[in-house]
């Protein structure tokens, strides 16, 4: 989500993260400050339970259209574990742990 993944950096921006799963927002948030300070930057969480994740991916969401077809930085989990909880079919993508691992792209 964001410029951060493409790699478009211009300056410190802010890290957009999205969580599905079984965390609360709140659990996410209070995970974070520690981070933000570490990396020097402000951290978006948007959260999704799975089975909302997965209403929105059936309705159409913008939001999660854009992820989805966009280039992902896995933090926990990784293309095929979106994949199988979203139920959909996702053209493939490189990430930037496919990437460390060998893969090619444009970064």
């Amino acid at each position: 989500m964001g410029r951060w993944p493409v790699r478009k950096r211009r300056g410190p921006s802010d890290v957009d993260l999205l969580v599905v799963g079984k965390a609360t927002l709140d659990e996410i948030l209070s995970s974070l400050s520690t981070v933000e300070k570490n990396i020097g930057r402000p951290i978006n969480p948007t959260v999704y339970s799975i089975s909302e994740f997965k209403s929105k991916l059936a309705g159409g969401n913008h939001l999660l259209t854009a992820v989805l077809k966009g280039r992902k930085v896995f933090v926990l989990g990784d293309e095929d574990e979106l994949r199988k909880v979203g139920g959909v079919r996702l053209a493939p993508l490189l990430t930037q742990r496919s990437m460390l691992s060998g893969g090619s792209g444009n970064w």
